[in-house]
């Protein structure tokens, strides 16, 4: 999947998401110059638990 840090996720891409077979999911919050706290967030996709839990323990 293309990742592009600027797409605005909705519910329906959510649920395009869940449709796909993702499962488990991290949602990052960043800062980045001219980007409020309340807007820096990025939405990661991961099909295998594991993977979630363990970028969750390395973002932690």
């Amino acid at each position: 999947m293309l990742y592009n840090p600027f797409e605005q996720r909705t519910r329906s891409t959510f649920q395009e998401f869940l449709e796909q077979g993702y499962r488990d999911f991290v949602l990052q919050r960043f800062e980045w110059t001219n980007i409020s706290k309340v807007n820096g967030l990025m939405l990661l996709l991961f099909f295998i638990a594991e993977k979630t839990h363990a970028k969750y323990a390395y973002l932690n």
